[in-house]
């Protein structure tokens, strides 16, 4: 009976062992910070990359918001590749890996248990075209269209401005309550060839980004983005943000366009002082 015991016992280990087997330590990475780099002909390095997208050995592993800390089944040296993301259009749902930054990799000696500290350096790919004459530095193209009562100055606060000398400023008097104000150069878009429009902007009312296109003599309105407020500081003290707004869709909606316009657009709705600062305008494309 004893012998019966003992061979069960010993049966009944083995069957644990194979059903749990020793599982492997995991190693972390974690991304602290990162960096965007630029040089005289691309402009302003502000950015705003939400999420890393990681990959293991060219395998994705997942897309992290930063900063992140995740595991990683792996030992030894891998390949580490992390690819840039953004909100297209400054949508939470609609997260992409941004095509015109480059992707950063690495060798990284894996050990179980152990944090990696990873800081990646991106920059502007070389093969685009980067248009950022918009950054108000040496003036404004921007003028009052249609029943336009808003001004759109250019100011050199220190305390307002978000970097640089200068950064464009539309308000609403107590008596005006409805602005739009178009572009004077024109923008050449290509069907198929993506473009966006980065900005740097803080608001206190909402006000919509659009574009006219003009196509054999006539010319459409075409309302892109509305953004919402990001301070409500009656101070005028700006709480910036950066955006990516997709030109593309537009682009191949109107393959035949002569030329097309930004505009800016609004009236007085979450406040009735409305104050809209707009610096580093960069249309992005390839070349």
């Amino acid at each position: 009976m004893r012998l019966l015991l003992f061979i069960s016992l010993i049966l009944t280990l083995n069957s644990c062992n194979l059903i749990n087997p020793d599982e492997q330590e995991p190693a972390y990475i974690a991304f602290d910070q990162y960096t965007l780099n630029t040089n005289s002909s691309q402009g302003t390095a502000s950015e705003n990359i939400t999420e890393l997208w990681v990959y293991i050995n060219d395998n994705m592993l997942g897309a992290y918001d930063s900063p992140a800390e995740f595991p990683v089944l792996a030992n030894g040296n891998v390949k580490l590749s992390c690819y840039p993301g953004i909100r297209n259009n400054g949508i939470s749902t609609t997260r992409i890996r941004y095509p015109f930054y480059t992707n950063y990799d690495t060798i990284v000696s894996l050990t179980s248990l152990f944090t990696h500290n990873i800081a990646p350096r991106f920059n502007y790919r070389s093969d685009i075209t980067i248009d950022f004459t918009r950054n108000f530095e040496s003036g404004n193209s921007f003028a009052g269209f249609g029943n336009n009562q808003g001004v759109f100055s250019v100011i050199t606060n220190a305390n307002q401005v978000f970097e640089g000398d200068k950064s464009g400023y539309i308000t609403l008097g107590s008596t005006q309550s409805y602005f739009q104000f178009r572009d004077n150069n024109l923008i050449q878009l290509e069907s198929g060839n993506t473009i966006f429009l980065e900005l740097d902007y803080s608001c206190n009312n909402s006000f919509i980004i659009g574009v006219y296109t003009t196509d054999g003599g006539n010319t459409q309105k075409n309302a892109i983005i509305t953004l919402t407020p990001t301070t409500s500081d009656i101070n005028g003290t700006p709480f910036w943000n950066k955006i990516y707004i997709d030109l593309g869709a537009l682009a191949i909606a109107n393959p035949s366009a002569d030329f097309h316009e930004l505009y800016f657009e609004g009236s007085k709705f979450e406040s009735s002082n409305p104050q809209i600062f707009l610096d580093n305008l960069k249309l992005v494309r390839w070349t």
